[in-house]
Parts: C-alpha cells; sequence; structure tokens
C-alpha cells in the first residue's frame, strides 16, 4: 500500500471541519465501504468498479491523483473527530483559470449536517485566494438532484449539460449538468457564508 505525491503540506481549517491532504492513514475500512455503498457511489465514476480491498483503493486515490495538478483532501469532522470524506480539486489547465472539484461524505451523521457544503466552500475560499483560478467548475449527473440543488445555493451556475455522457453502474447513458462559479460570484456569496468563513484558516503541516 503506497501512495504518491505526499507533498503538499497545509490544512484549511473551517467551522465545523478541516481538510488535510489524503495520506496513507486515511485508506481505511471505512473509506472502502464508501465505495463500495450502493447508495453513496450511485453517482460516482468508480460505482462501476469500485475497490475490493486497501491496496486496491490505494491504486483508486493514486489514479485520480495522477492527474496533472489534482489534489485529493481528506475532510476531518471536528464534532466527532474522524475522516469522514474527500474533496478533490483539479487543475488540468492552469493557463485557462479553471479547477474541476468533486467531493464525497460518507459518514451518514456529517452529511445531515451539511460538512459536504462546507467542504466545497473552504475549497472554493482557498483557491479563489491563493491561486490564479477564475472559475470553479463541478458537474452532477442530472439525476442526483440533491447535488445540483446544493451547487445552486452554493453561487454556481448551470453552464449547460453533457447528454448522455456516462454510463452508469445499470449501463444506463446518464446526462451531467456542469455547473461553473466565477470570483467575482464567490466574492458575492462571502455574507452568505460569512458563518463559516469567518473561521477560514490555513495552517501549514510540519
Amino acid at each position: 500500500m503506497k501512495l504518491d505525491k505526499e507533498n503538499i503540506r497545509y490544512m484549511i481549517i473551517g467551522r465545523s471541519i478541516y481538510l488535510k491532504p489524503i495520506t496513507k492513514i486515511e485508506l481505511s475500512d471505512e473509506y472502502l465501504s464508501w465505495l463500495n455503498d450502493p447508495i453513496l457511489n450511485k453517482f460516482l465514476e468508480v460505482s462501476k468498479c469500485p475497490p475490493t480491498d486497501i491496496n486496491g483503493l490505494a491504486d483508486y486515490v493514486n489514479a485520480v491523483r495522477s492527474k496533472r495538478m489534482c489534489e485529493v483532501f481528506a475532510i476531518y469532522d471536528k464534532k466527532i473527530q474522524k475522516h469522514v470524506g474527500n474533496i478533490a480539486i483539479t487543475t488540468n489547465d492552469v493557463s485557462s483559470g479553471t479547477a474541476v472539484q468533486g467531493c464525497i461524505v460518507g459518514d451518514e451523521f456529517s452529511r445531515k449536517r451539511g460538512v459536504g457544503a462546507e467542504a466545497s466552500i473552504l475549497i472554493n475560499e482557498f483557491m479563489f485566494s491563493q491561486s490564479h483560478i477564475h472559475r470553479i467548475q463541478e458537474g452532477a449527473i442530472s439525476q442526483n438532484i440533491d447535488a445540483c440543488r446544493v451547487l445552486i445555493s452554493m453561487g454556481f451556475k448551470h453552464e449547460g449539460t453533457l447528454r448522455k455522457a456516462v454510463i452508469n453502474k445499470h449501463g444506463e447513458l446518464c446526462d451531467i449538468n456542469i455547473y461553473g462559479i466565477l470570483i467575482e460570484e464567490w466574492r458575492k456569496m462571502h455574507d452568505k457564508f460569512s458563518f463559516i468563513l469567518d473561521s477560514y484558516n490555513i495552517k501549514p503541516i510540519e
């Protein structure tokens, strides 16, 4: 079991969670169970062939991180002091100024507390304030109504739909809705999310 690229050395701190670069410590049986849960993985790319053991999980995470300029952050819930999910941010083309994010929250208790939304808020603030990124994008399978609704509530705009772009685990062709938010749009959301952003902080990791 080995994780490549363990070289990002900062923690992003919020109100009820903090984000840290994923390491082999987070490669647990519980994380493995999230990717094999038919409800959780219903709308994930991994759902057609999820890893079945810890070595497979390491291979899966490495494959995600092998994409140019991709980092996967583990989400830790401060209330229960445990790893509850992950959020990934990818900047395939830095010159374009666009980053793509994706998130999974495996712990049901944390999911009900809006941990995924807070993780996205922290990543948005981090990318817009600490890089040259001016647009963040996220895709959601059109059938995933809850995810689409959350993205809209966070200020993302529905920019279009990729028709029949992916195949789900049942072999059905599905549409992907593309959502995006620009840096100037994000700044207008600061007041709405001040209850989270007031706690925003970046802490170097020794």
